[in-house]
Protein backbone atom coordinates (compact mmCIF):
# COMPACT_ATOMS: atom_id res chain seq x y z
CA UNK A 1 0.00 0.00 0.00
CA UNK A 2 2.78 2.26 0.39
CA UNK A 3 4.80 1.62 -2.82
CA UNK A 4 0.84 2.04 -4.26
CA UNK A 5 0.95 5.71 -2.77
CA UNK A 6 4.46 6.50 -3.33
CA UNK A 7 4.17 5.56 -6.93
CA UNK A 8 1.09 7.67 -7.50
CA UNK A 9 2.53 10.65 -5.83
CA UNK A 10 5.56 10.21 -8.69
CA UNK A 11 2.91 10.33 -11.11
CA UNK A 12 1.02 13.51 -10.37
CA UNK A 13 4.58 15.23 -9.63
CA UNK A 14 5.48 13.79 -13.27
CA UNK A 15 1.82 15.64 -14.25
CA UNK A 16 2.86 18.63 -12.80
CA UNK A 17 6.07 18.37 -14.49
CA UNK A 18 4.35 17.42 -17.94
CA UNK A 19 1.79 20.51 -17.36
CA UNK A 20 4.48 23.34 -16.49
CA UNK A 21 6.84 21.98 -18.92
CA UNK A 22 4.02 22.29 -21.40
CA UNK A 23 3.38 26.25 -20.51
CA UNK A 24 6.63 27.23 -21.06
CA UNK A 25 6.77 24.81 -24.21
CA UNK A 26 3.99 26.55 -25.36
CA UNK A 27 5.42 30.04 -25.33
CA UNK A 28 8.01 29.25 -27.66
CA UNK A 29 5.82 27.33 -29.95
CA UNK A 30 3.55 30.59 -30.67
CA UNK A 31 6.70 32.70 -30.86
CA UNK A 32 8.48 30.22 -33.66
CA UNK A 33 5.03 29.62 -35.07
CA UNK A 34 3.81 33.22 -35.82
CA UNK A 35 7.32 34.70 -36.77
CA UNK A 36 7.45 31.33 -39.11
CA UNK A 37 4.45 32.53 -40.22
CA UNK A 38 5.70 36.05 -41.02
CA UNK A 39 9.04 34.86 -42.55
CA UNK A 40 7.02 32.86 -45.18
CA UNK A 41 5.54 35.94 -45.83
CA UNK A 42 8.19 38.53 -45.95
CA UNK A 43 7.53 39.71 -49.44
CA UNK A 44 3.30 40.16 -49.29
CA UNK A 45 3.99 41.91 -45.96
CA UNK A 46 6.72 44.25 -46.88
CA UNK A 47 9.13 43.29 -43.44
CA UNK A 48 12.14 44.60 -45.30
CA UNK A 49 10.38 47.39 -46.32
CA UNK A 50 8.89 48.40 -42.40
CA UNK A 51 11.52 50.08 -40.30
CA UNK A 52 11.64 49.75 -36.45
CA UNK A 53 10.87 52.85 -34.72
CA UNK A 54 10.76 51.61 -31.15
CA UNK A 55 13.93 53.51 -29.31
CA UNK A 56 14.58 50.60 -26.53
CA UNK A 57 14.77 48.00 -29.62
CA UNK A 58 17.40 50.17 -31.44
CA UNK A 59 19.36 50.70 -28.68
CA UNK A 60 19.15 47.13 -27.99
CA UNK A 61 20.52 46.65 -31.33
CA UNK A 62 23.28 49.47 -30.49
CA UNK A 63 21.76 51.71 -33.40
CA UNK A 64 23.18 55.11 -33.08
CA UNK A 65 22.83 58.32 -35.58
CA UNK A 66 26.34 59.64 -36.73
CA UNK A 67 27.87 62.17 -34.36
CA UNK A 68 28.81 64.75 -37.01
CA UNK A 69 25.88 66.33 -38.92
CA UNK A 70 25.90 68.79 -41.54
CA UNK A 71 23.31 71.04 -42.38
CA UNK A 72 22.72 73.90 -44.97
CA UNK A 73 19.73 76.04 -44.97
CA UNK A 74 18.31 77.97 -47.84
CA UNK A 75 15.75 80.36 -48.13
CA UNK A 76 12.73 77.45 -47.93
CA UNK A 77 14.55 74.15 -47.09
CA UNK A 78 17.56 72.55 -45.10
CA UNK A 79 20.00 69.63 -46.25
CA UNK A 80 20.73 67.52 -43.94
CA UNK A 81 24.27 65.25 -44.34
CA UNK A 82 24.50 62.03 -42.03
CA UNK A 83 26.93 58.98 -42.37
CA UNK A 84 26.72 59.31 -47.01
CA UNK A 85 22.84 60.25 -46.15
CA UNK A 86 21.12 63.48 -47.74
CA UNK A 87 17.67 64.71 -45.92
CA UNK A 88 16.07 67.95 -47.89
CA UNK A 89 13.97 68.68 -44.56
CA UNK A 90 12.19 65.81 -43.38
CA UNK A 91 12.94 63.59 -46.20
CA UNK A 92 15.68 61.35 -47.25
CA UNK A 93 16.84 61.46 -50.77
CA UNK A 94 17.65 57.36 -52.10
CA UNK A 95 21.25 56.77 -52.75
CA UNK A 96 24.61 57.12 -50.82
CA UNK A 97 26.23 60.30 -51.23
CA UNK A 98 29.23 62.29 -50.41
CA UNK A 99 29.67 65.45 -48.50
CA UNK A 100 27.60 67.77 -49.32
CA UNK A 101 29.22 71.67 -50.94
CA UNK A 102 25.67 73.84 -50.97
CA UNK A 103 22.24 74.13 -51.31
CA UNK A 104 21.10 76.41 -53.36
CA UNK A 105 16.58 77.10 -54.19
CA UNK A 106 15.35 78.47 -57.64
CA UNK A 107 11.59 78.91 -57.89
CA UNK A 108 10.62 75.29 -59.42
CA UNK A 109 13.63 72.93 -57.96
CA UNK A 110 16.75 72.92 -55.50
CA UNK A 111 20.13 72.47 -55.86
CA UNK A 112 22.34 70.18 -53.98
CA UNK A 113 26.02 70.52 -54.72
CA UNK A 114 28.29 67.74 -53.91
CA UNK A 115 32.26 67.53 -54.43
CA UNK A 116 32.05 66.07 -58.33
CA UNK A 117 28.33 66.47 -58.90
CA UNK A 118 25.46 68.77 -59.08
CA UNK A 119 21.60 67.44 -57.70
CA UNK A 120 18.76 68.85 -59.06
CA UNK A 121 15.54 67.91 -56.52
CA UNK A 122 11.99 68.84 -56.74
CA UNK A 123 10.95 70.54 -53.32
CA UNK A 124 9.30 67.39 -52.32
CA UNK A 125 12.63 65.76 -52.41
CA UNK A 126 12.29 63.94 -55.74
CA UNK A 127 15.15 63.68 -57.80
CA UNK A 128 15.12 65.74 -61.44
CA UNK A 129 18.57 64.77 -62.64
CA UNK A 130 22.06 63.97 -60.98
CA UNK A 131 24.77 66.10 -63.07
CA UNK A 132 28.36 64.81 -63.36
CA UNK A 133 31.58 65.57 -65.24
CA UNK A 134 29.50 63.94 -68.26
CA UNK A 135 27.00 66.75 -68.25
CA UNK A 136 30.23 69.35 -68.11
CA UNK A 137 30.11 69.86 -64.43
CA UNK A 138 33.41 70.78 -63.03
CA UNK A 139 35.36 68.39 -60.50
CA UNK A 140 36.64 69.17 -56.99
CA UNK A 141 33.63 71.59 -56.02
CA UNK A 142 34.19 73.20 -52.70
CA UNK A 143 31.72 76.19 -52.18
CA UNK A 144 28.16 76.65 -53.94
CA UNK A 145 26.54 80.11 -54.38
CA UNK A 146 23.89 82.18 -56.34
CA UNK A 147 24.18 85.32 -58.75
CA UNK A 148 21.32 86.58 -60.94
CA UNK A 149 19.52 83.25 -60.15
CA UNK A 150 22.76 81.30 -61.50
CA UNK A 151 24.19 78.70 -59.56
CA UNK A 152 27.96 79.43 -59.45
CA UNK A 153 30.82 76.78 -57.71
CA UNK A 154 34.13 77.11 -56.53
CA UNK A 155 37.05 74.65 -57.30
CA UNK A 156 40.53 74.67 -55.75
CA UNK A 157 41.29 76.50 -58.93
CA UNK A 158 38.51 78.18 -60.24
CA UNK A 159 35.05 79.80 -60.06
CA UNK A 160 32.19 78.39 -62.51
CA UNK A 161 28.68 79.78 -63.42
CA UNK A 162 25.75 77.44 -65.75
CA UNK A 163 23.45 78.80 -67.60
CA UNK A 164 19.94 78.71 -66.27
CA UNK A 165 19.27 75.20 -68.05
CA UNK A 166 22.83 73.64 -66.23
CA UNK A 167 23.87 72.81 -69.42
CA UNK A 168 26.86 74.46 -70.42
CA UNK A 169 29.57 76.21 -67.46
CA UNK A 170 32.13 78.71 -67.71
CA UNK A 171 35.02 79.85 -66.11
CA UNK A 172 34.19 83.54 -64.37
CA UNK A 173 36.31 86.04 -62.37
CA UNK A 174 35.52 86.83 -58.70
CA UNK A 175 32.34 88.42 -58.07
CA UNK A 176 31.83 90.49 -55.38
CA UNK A 177 28.80 90.18 -52.25
CA UNK A 178 28.85 86.54 -53.33
CA UNK A 179 25.83 84.76 -51.62
CA UNK A 180 27.75 81.83 -50.93
CA UNK A 181 25.62 78.77 -49.39
CA UNK A 182 26.45 77.77 -45.62
CA UNK A 183 26.55 75.35 -42.77
CA UNK A 184 24.51 76.17 -39.89
CA UNK A 185 25.03 75.35 -36.36
CA UNK A 186 22.67 72.48 -35.65
CA UNK A 187 20.42 73.28 -31.99
CA UNK A 188 19.78 70.27 -29.83
CA UNK A 189 16.40 69.98 -31.18
CA UNK A 190 17.08 69.58 -34.61
CA UNK A 191 19.74 67.11 -33.51
CA UNK A 192 17.43 64.61 -31.93
CA UNK A 193 15.10 65.25 -34.50
CA UNK A 194 17.58 63.68 -37.50
CA UNK A 195 18.95 61.41 -35.05
CA UNK A 196 15.78 59.69 -34.89
CA UNK A 197 14.96 59.61 -38.64
CA UNK A 198 17.90 58.12 -39.80
CA UNK A 199 18.13 55.71 -37.01
CA UNK A 200 14.30 54.71 -37.70
CA UNK A 201 15.41 53.87 -41.28
CA UNK A 202 18.33 51.29 -40.22
CA UNK A 203 16.98 48.25 -38.65
CA UNK A 204 14.29 46.67 -40.49
CA UNK A 205 11.44 44.80 -39.02
CA UNK A 206 12.26 41.32 -41.35
CA UNK A 207 15.53 41.45 -39.59
CA UNK A 208 14.11 41.78 -36.31
CA UNK A 209 11.56 39.01 -36.90
CA UNK A 210 14.19 37.13 -38.25
CA UNK A 211 16.02 37.38 -34.99
CA UNK A 212 13.06 36.57 -33.13
CA UNK A 213 12.99 33.12 -34.68
CA UNK A 214 16.27 32.39 -34.61
CA UNK A 215 16.70 33.46 -31.10
CA UNK A 216 19.70 36.01 -32.33
CA UNK A 217 17.61 38.51 -30.91
CA UNK A 218 18.50 37.54 -27.34
CA UNK A 219 22.20 37.59 -28.57
CA UNK A 220 25.10 35.40 -27.20
CA UNK A 221 23.05 33.52 -24.95
CA UNK A 222 19.81 33.15 -27.35
CA UNK A 223 20.68 30.06 -29.32
CA UNK A 224 21.26 28.77 -25.56
CA UNK A 225 17.84 29.88 -24.85
CA UNK A 226 16.15 28.44 -28.36
CA UNK A 227 18.47 24.99 -27.36
CA UNK A 228 16.68 24.71 -23.94
CA UNK A 229 13.14 25.53 -26.44
CA UNK A 230 13.96 22.60 -28.35
CA UNK A 231 15.09 20.24 -25.06
CA UNK A 232 11.57 21.23 -23.48
CA UNK A 233 9.63 20.69 -26.66
CA UNK A 234 11.40 16.86 -27.02
CA UNK A 235 10.71 16.32 -23.21
CA UNK A 236 7.24 16.95 -23.25
CA UNK A 237 6.62 15.20 -26.73
CA UNK A 238 8.09 11.80 -24.47
CA UNK A 239 6.48 12.71 -21.71
CA UNK A 240 3.72 12.92 -22.97
CA UNK A 241 3.60 9.78 -25.14
CA UNK A 242 4.85 8.12 -22.05
CA UNK A 243 1.84 9.26 -19.76
CA UNK A 244 -0.47 8.34 -22.51
CA UNK A 245 1.09 4.70 -22.45
CA UNK A 246 0.89 4.43 -18.92
CA UNK A 247 -2.78 5.33 -19.17
CA UNK A 248 -3.50 2.75 -22.13
CA UNK A 249 -1.42 0.43 -19.96
CA UNK A 250 -3.84 0.87 -17.03
CA UNK A 251 -7.27 0.32 -18.66
CA UNK A 252 -6.04 -2.38 -20.01
CA UNK A 253 -5.12 -3.55 -16.63
CA UNK A 254 -8.79 -2.87 -15.42
CA UNK A 255 -10.00 -4.71 -18.26
CA UNK A 256 -7.77 -7.86 -17.32
CA UNK A 257 -9.56 -7.94 -13.68
CA UNK A 258 -12.86 -7.63 -14.50
CA UNK A 259 -12.34 -10.28 -16.82
CA UNK A 260 -10.81 -12.65 -13.89
CA UNK A 261 -13.44 -11.43 -11.41
CA UNK A 262 -16.15 -11.72 -13.54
Amino acid sequence: MPHTKHKHRKLRSFYIWHRYVGLTAALFVIILSITGLALNHTDRLSLAKQHVQSEWLLNWYGVKAPDNVIIFKSKKHLLVYMDSKLYLDNIQIPDSFDKPKGLISFPHFVAVSLKNEVLLLTHEGETIERLSAVHGVPAGISKTGIHNDKIIIMTDTDLYQTDRDFLKWKKINPIKDMQWSKTIEPTADQLNHYSNLYRGKILSLERVILDLHSGSLLGKWGPAVMDIAAILLVFLSLSGFWLWLKQILRKHKRRQKKKLTS
